[in-house]
Formats: structure tokens, C-alpha cells, sequence
């Protein structure tokens, strides 16, 4: 069997991927964070001197420029998400926004991330086990349980690291690695997950913050964000009204949702040929497969994420048989297929969600979804019974609400987008209605972290940080958010 690395952004199927010997033999070399650090040229990482736990990366401004701005604080997802992916991306940023971009490195995931919190050898759990050749692929199956086994197994019994790991831990230590850096000021971007630590650090050392930008914040407090089945069938929806009067749209009209549904309602793993994932660069075939209806719609949540995956969708849905949908989901799954580069951290993405989500909430609108929508069942009794039974193995309890954190203090502008379906536009409205610090930002064809998905919206996260009393950017138009919808090649 040939193993191919893939990975999921929905929030909740994310894989795992072991940190490098390498990445822990530089621990002690790492210097305390000191406030001579941001003005020192060339790439610094630091630590807090009252933690063994919090690295914080210094990322400035490439072309030997100096900045007067305050440093920005960039604060990922997850949790258990490593940065290191993400560097060039924070590299572009403080290039293009001139200024030092702190990026925190969260615990368990930094150079001495211990060996407890990580499955050693390949990827797991593993979603795609490709075979060398059509003959030799057999179905995938629905059950979550067997690819977790060896994972679960190494990682043992760790509910008792819940709370060294859990958000306001995190934060508390972020907040003090600040403070050491003597910055006098900060601002704060985080995504997703990062949104609940943003809060917190801002809470605990308002001082410290000048402005907070919260970018496909996680809302559990609110009844809505736990409708996983609901807010895909919202997210379809808004794509297919993206679709309606777009020429090149596939699926033209008012039924791409409906269609792509019944698609994958009707599909029969058993009789389907394999699918053929390919290389994206070379066209090398990797291997073949045969996904159960579980896998393809989970496949759905991740590639609403991204506008341009997102626009493969309509094609998918004009399939008129299980061989058409095969062909056409290869391509994009075949573009989900990663390498072996540090993805994220099993265990410490499981301990938080397990010890801070109220999951028998989570679970009841997953039945509630299932019955509602049944085309989703498949994924969304996938869904239930993997949490169920990593939690379970991991030995964490989950409580039976979250609070919503305190409202901040500061200037914040909250984004989100039409087309995600992990963080709801609808449930982030609700969240911070009544706040009045907030502005709000909704856009239109963007999915979850809508940074992503053009550079107006770059821009716009710059002129609320030049001027965060004013009113809430808008520098997006149309023809910015506009999906590129899959054509595929004529050859007559």
C-alpha cells in the first residue's frame, strides 16, 4: 500500500504529523525574550524566561527596513497547529504590512514538544491509503476506529494535560511572553481557534493590546456553531447563489446544492472504479482509492475553505454517474494530498477540543443534522463517533457548557464569510452582536480564514489597525471575491 499524506481544515478531522529530532535539538538554544530581541536585524525566536512552554517567533520586515509601527501578534488555529508551515505566509505579511510580526508558537508544538504529544512514524490517523493499482484498491471504510488504533494507542491515557494545554493556559503564557518582550503595545490577528486565545490574552492583559483583529473567530458559546451538517447545507446554498447567473458555473440555476447532495447520496462505493489521485505539479499517478460517502463530504467542508476549491464544486455536482464523481473529486482531493512537513498535533488538538467543548452538545446537533439532512448522515455519524471514541481513549472529560468570553475592551474587527462552514458567518453574528467595541466584516464567496482569499481583504486588516476607531473597512469589490469556477478543457 502506498501512503498518501492528506489532511483536513475542517476543524475536526485534522491529522497529525511528528515533530522532527531535528526541531527538539535546538531547544536550549533558544534565549529568553529580552526587549533588545525587535530591534535586532535577522530572524529571532525567543522564549518567555517564566515558561519552558511558549516560543515566540520575530518575523520583520524583509529589505533591511525599520518600522515605527507596533508589532502585530499572530495567533493560528487548531489548536495543535504547527507555524512552521505557515512561515512564508507570515513572512509575506510583514513585508507587505511593514512591520514585526510576532508569531506564537503554541505549547506542546515548539522546539521541546514531548514525545507523549506526538504518534511516532507516518501520519495518523490515516484518511487516504492509496493502493499501486485499481485492481488492488479496496472500499475505505465508514468506521473511524481502526486508523486511530495505533495513534491512541502510542499517546496513552492524557487527560491529566488538559489544563497545561487548555486556552487560558495558553494565554496566560502568551500574555507573559509579551510582557517580556517589553513592547509596551501590541496588535493581535488570530484565526479560528486562535480567536478564544486572542480573547483571553486580551482580557487578562488589556494594557498590552491596542486593537484586535479576530478572523473566522471559533464560537462554541453559541448554539448554532455546533450544527456541523446545517452550516455546510448553509455554505452550499451561498455557493449556489454565487453560481446562478455566472456564465461559467457548471451547474447554472438554482439546484447545484440539491444535485451534489443527491450525487453523493446515490453513490455506490462497492460498484465505483477506484479513484486515481495524481501529483498537481507532475501528473505522476499516486495511487488509487475507493472513499466511502463519509470521506467525499467531508471533503466538502475543507474545500469550501478556499474559493478556488471551492469553484470544483459545481462540476462535481453536474456528475451523472458514481465513474463521473470519482473523476472529478480526484482532482480535488489529488490537490489535498501534502507532504511529510509538521501538519498538526493529534493530541494536543484532541486534549483542548475534548476538555473545553461541551461535546454531548456537539453530538445531539449531530443526530438533530443527520435526521434533518440524511444525504450528510454518513459524515455526520463519522464525526460523532470519532470524537466520541478519541476522547474517550484519551481519557478527557468534556464539560457540559462554555462560557462566552468577556466581551473586549479594545477595538476589534471580527471577519467572516459566506462560504464556511466551520466558523458560520451566521453564528459569529451572534456571537458579538451586542458587543459594542466590534465591527463587523461579512464577505461575500470567502470561506474560513477569509484572509485567504483575496489581497482587498489584506488591506482592509491593514486599515483597521492604522485606524481602528473608525469605521470598519470596506475596500473589497465584487469582482475581488469573485469564485473561479472549474472549466474543464475542450479538446476537439
Amino acid at each position: 500500500m502506498i501512503m498518501i499524506k492528506a489532511l483536513s481544515t475542517l476543524a475536526f478531522t485534522f491529522g497529525l504529523a511528528v515533530t522532527s529530532a531535528a526541531q527538539k535539538a535546538v531547544a536550549d538554544d533558544i534565549p529568553v525574550c529580552e526587549p533588545g530581541m525587535l530591534d535586532v536585524g535577522g530572524p529571532s525566536r525567543c522564549r518567555a524566561p517564566t515558561s519552558d512552554a511558549t516560543d515566540i517567533l520575530i518575523i520583520r520586515p524583509g529589505g533591511g527596513m525599520t518600522t515605527t509601527r507596533l508589532p502585530l501578534v499572530y495567533i493560528f488555529g487548531g489548536p495543535g497547529l504547527y507555524p512552521d508551515r505557515q512561515f512564508p505566509r507570515m513572512q509575506a505579511l510583514a513585508n507587505r504590512w511593514q512591520r514585526v510580526l510576532l508569531v506564537a508558537v503554541p505549547p506542546g508544538l515548539d522546539s521541546k514538544a514531548p514525545s507523549d504529544l506526538a504518534c511516532a512514524g507516518e501520519l495518523a490517523p490515516r484518511l487516504w491509503e492509496a493502493a499501486e493499482t485499481p485492481e488492488a484498491a479496496r472500499p475505505m471504510t465508514n468506521d473511524p476506529v481502526p486508523p486511530l488504533r495505533a495513534c491512541l494507542d502510542h499517546l496513552g491515557k492524557l487527560g491529566g494535560r488538559a489544563a497545561d494545554l487548555g486556552t487560558v493556559a495558553t494565554a496566560r503564557r502568551l500574555a507573559g511572553a509579551l510582557a517580556a518582550l517589553n513592547t509596551a503595545k501590541v496588535d493581535i490577528l488570530a484565526e479560528s481557534y486562535g480567536a478564544r486565545i486572542a480573547l483571553d490574552v486580551a482580557e487578562l492583559r488589556p494594557d498590552l493590546v491596542q486593537a484586535l483583529v479576530l478572523d473566522s473567530p471559533e464560537t462554541p458559546w453559541v448554539s448554532s456553531f455546533w450544527h456541523s451538517g446545517q452550516n455546510l447545507i448553509i455554505a452550499l446554498d451561498n455557493l449556489q447563489e454565487a453560481c446562478r447567473y455566472r456564465r461559467k458555473c457548471p451547474t447554472r440555476g438554482r439546484y447545484m446544492a440539491e444535485k451534489l447532495l443527491t450525487r453523493l447520496a446515490a453513490f455506490d462505493q462497492a460498484s465505483a472504479p477506484a479513484m486515481r489521485l495524481r501529483d498537481q505539479m507532475s501528473g505522476e499517478t499516486l495511487g488509487y482509492v475507493k472513499p466511502a460517502q463519509a470521506h467525499l463530504e467531508l471533503r466538502l467542508v475543507s474545500a469550501l475553505a478556499s474559493p478556488v476549491e471551492a469553484g470544483h464544486l459545481p462540476y462535481i455536482a453536474a456528475s451523472r454517474s458514481d465513474a463521473d464523481l470519482q473523476r472529478r473529486f480526484a482532482s480535488l482531493i489529488s490537490g489535498y494530498v501534502l507532504d511529510d512537513t509538521p501538519a498538526l498535533s493529534f493530541a494536543v488538538h484532541h486534549i483542548v477540543r475534548c476538555s473545553e467543548w461541551p461535546m454531548a452538545r456537539w453530538h445531539r446537533a449531530l443526530d438533530a443534522d443527520a435526521a434533518t439532512h440524511p444525504a450528510l448522515s454518513p459524515m455526520l455519524t463519522y464525526l460523532k463517533a470519532r470524537q466520541q471514541h478519541i476522547c474517550t481513549a484519551l481519557d478527557v472529560a468534556s464539560p457540559e457548557s462554555i462560557a462566552k468570553p468577556s466581551a473586549p475592551q479594545m477595538p476589534t474587527f471580527v471577519l467572516s464569510g459566506t462560504l464556511d462552514p466551520v466558523t458560520p458567518a451566521s453564528s459569529v453574528d451572534k456571537a458579538f452582536s451586542s458587543d459594542a467595541m466590534v465591527r463587523r466584516g461579512l464577505y461575500v464567496n470567502a470561506g474560513h480564514v477569509v484572509q485567504l482569499a483575496a489581497g482587498c481583504v489584506l488591506d482592509d486588516i491593514d486599515a483597521f489597525f492604522r485606524s481602528p476607531e473608525a469605521q470598519a473597512p470596506t475596500t473589497c469589490k465584487r469582482d475581488d471575491l469573485q469564485i473561479p469556477f472549474f472549466q474543464p478543457i475542450s479538446v476537439r
